[in-house]
């Protein structure tokens, strides 16, 4: 309960990059995180994937998938029953869609925050 307090006003004050700094370092709560990365707007971070059209709901899923396989290109691409190449083409689409870099461990937290909180509250 303490922690939860502690990161709840540590979230209050916290925005953006600082709220991505504390869940890297692991002192948020999931539920707190994913509510204040809501009030924050941090789902519209994922920009036009949060769109409901064809294409970019399954940029999305790959989105998705991609971090729910702790970035295995392998795992990533045979759970969507698709190729390497074109798993390695819709990942670029997500990068250049988002103005974030999968290679970046910040980034990816931006994108993971962003993502669970665009499935629990839709988008922004």
């Amino acid at each position: 309960m303490v922690n939860t307090v502690l990161s709840t006003s540590l979230l209050t004050e916290a925005r953006g990059e600082q709220l991505v700094s504390l869940a890297l370092a692991g002192q948020v709560p999931a539920h707190v995180l994913t509510a204040q990365a809501r009030e924050l707007g941090l789902a519209a971070r994922i920009g036009p994937l949060a769109a409901s059209d064809e294409r970019n709901t399954r940029f999305l899923d790959t989105l998705r998938c991609y971090l729910a396989n702790a970035r295995s290109w392998a795992a990533t691409a045979e759970e969507l029953s698709t190729h390497r190449q074109s798993l390695a083409y819709r990942l670029q689409q997500i990068e250049e869609a988002t103005g974030r870099s999968l290679k970046s461990s910040r980034d990816l937290a931006e994108l993971w925050i962003a993502v669970t909180a665009h499935d629990l509250f839709g988008p922004s």
